[in-house]
């Protein structure tokens, strides 16, 4: 038996075809509906690709998004002073029963 038969050649010869038709020559595309989506995507004349000296990494044109935690200073410092004065209190109830516990002794 052929390790390569009839009916795979007809497909063969099938997607083939199909490709040659899908194909689209360069002036066949649409250019003018391109969109840069940030983060993701940017469209890049080769005017800046040169001024880049012709690096085509995403990175160079196509900024990282930050998905860091914003922070609000102002709040986190309030709640370190609540954390700070129920550390206070709790301490001084320790002491309380150390010195209760020691004076049964």
């Amino acid at each position: 038996m052929d390790a390569f038969s009839s009916g795979d050649f007809q497909s063969s010869l099938s997607c083939s075809a199909d490709f040659q038709s899908a194909k689209k020559s360069q002036s066949e595309i649409d250019t003018t509906n391109r969109v840069d989506i940030p983060h993701f995507c940017k469209y890049v004349h080769n005017e800046e690709i040169a001024k880049k000296n012709y690096n085509l990494s995403v990175s160079t044109y196509v900024e990282k998004e930050d998905t860091r935690e914003v922070i609000d200073i102002a709040v986190l410092n309030e709640q370190i002073k609540e954390i700070v004065a129920r550390q206070s209190k709790l301490r001084e109830e320790l002491d309380e029963i150390v010195s209760e516990i020691e004076g049964e002794k």
